[in-house]
């Protein structure tokens, strides 16, 4: 990612948009429906068609969410709103950025501008993500046991 945060907008190498491309599908865990390609494995190809089909539900961090979310006690109504938004928020980030790659590495020069400021939101949903779901496993950035 730091080479997509280092190349020049006005003369784009499609071949890091690709590269990016295929990193961020990989870091979305399986969370939004994408296009399969040539070069994925069967697990992934076998990750999208569970999730066309309905079969269960591949999102890994919807998984985390759910689950973590289910520890908490009745009272903590607020906090289930808090990791809920920021998992929506989180997978509409990586469908934006996937989005905005994808046109990237089709040449679309706005698309390229676009690219490291939805890097930037996606990391930074990530990182929201990540908060909500310590506070509500009551943990400090380090993992540590709150109280």
């Amino acid at each position: 990612m730091k080479a997509l945060e280092a190349q020049n907008v006005y003369n784009p190498d499609p071949l890091i948009y690709k590269t990016a491309l295929s990193m961020v599908r990989s870091a979305s865990l399986n969370c939004y429906i994408f296009p399969a390609s040539e070069g994925d494995t069967l697990e992934t190809k076998m990750s999208l068609l569970q999730g066309q089909l309905g079969i269960g539900d591949a999102c890994t961090y919807r998984l985390i969410e759910k689950n973590v979310v289910s520890l908490l006690p009745p009272t903590k109504d607020e906090l289930r709103k808090d990791a809920a938004n920021a998992l929506t928020d989180l997978i509409r980030s990586y469908r934006h950025l996937d989005d905005v790659l994808d046109r990237a590495y089709g040449g679309d020069v706005f698309a390229a501008e676009d690219a490291l400021t939805s890097l930037q939101y996606t990391m930074a949903s990530t990182a929201s993500f990540q908060k909500v779901i310590e506070r509500c496993l009551e943990l400090d950035s380090k993992g540590t046991v709150i109280g």
